[in-house]
């Protein structure tokens, strides 16, 4: 069987269920890579998971350490014609968001596959992200770039849930804008998804 795409699989694994990459939930399907195979389909298979482990690491990685990862204000957020697939267009501004930090890298310029916290306050702890009913999505970037056809700062995401769109205006009118904290890319990870689906490799 095909292996889903790493893009279609993260909202499901981790932007879906938050919880997934904060807690050892996933470690649990890791196991030790053996020193020989049965087949071909058998060696590619035993990395699946620890890929996903190494993800989901890395995105803990940077919830630990929000106050230090870079952020952008999020001026505008539309439905798309996908919006039953938690699918929005946004645009960011020029000029990243305040981060109450000394020295952090805060020239953050969004790119397709990455992955990042959108919310609408500056957390700086994930206990900022969870306390008080805030608001607070994981997305992924599907498109826009330099190498896209989009309007400059203008991406495409998908959501880890639905967004109101009227509710988020509501909101922006009352204080400032939502932002997006950066976590990690994928693009890295997505090739090897992709080395690692057995029917790609025996073509």
């Amino acid at each position: 069987m095909t292996l889903p795409s790493i893009s279609e699989l993260l909202p499901v694994q981790f932007c879906f269920d938050p919880s997934w990459f904060t807690s050892a939930a996933g470690v649990t399907m890791v196991v030790k890579i053996p020193s020989t195979f049965t087949s071909l389909k058998n060696y590619l298979s035993s990395y699946t998971f620890p890929l996903i482990e190494e993800i989901r690491a890395d995105m803990y990685s940077s919830l630990e350490a929000l106050s230090q990862v870079p952020s952008v204000k999020i001026l505008s957020l539309d439905s798309t014609k996908r919006h039953k697939q938690c699918t929005y267009q946004i645009i960011v501004g020029d000029a990243p968001a305040n981060v109450p930090s000394p020295g952090v890298n805060r020239n953050y310029i969004p790119n397709k596959g990455d992955i990042f916290v959108l919310s609408d306050r500056r957390p700086v702890h994930v206990s900022d992200l969870t306390g008080n009913g805030k608001s607070y999505r994981i997305a992924l970037i599907i498109r826009g770039g330099k190498y896209d056809d989009l309007p400059p700062n203008t991406f495409v995401i998908r959501a880890s849930s639905s967004i109101e769109v009227s509710e988020y205006r509501k909101q922006n009118e009352k204080r400032s804008p939502f932002c997006a904290v950066y976590l990690l890319n994928i693009t890295t990870y997505r090739h090897i998804w992709k080395a690692l689906d057995f029917k790609l490799s025996v073509l």
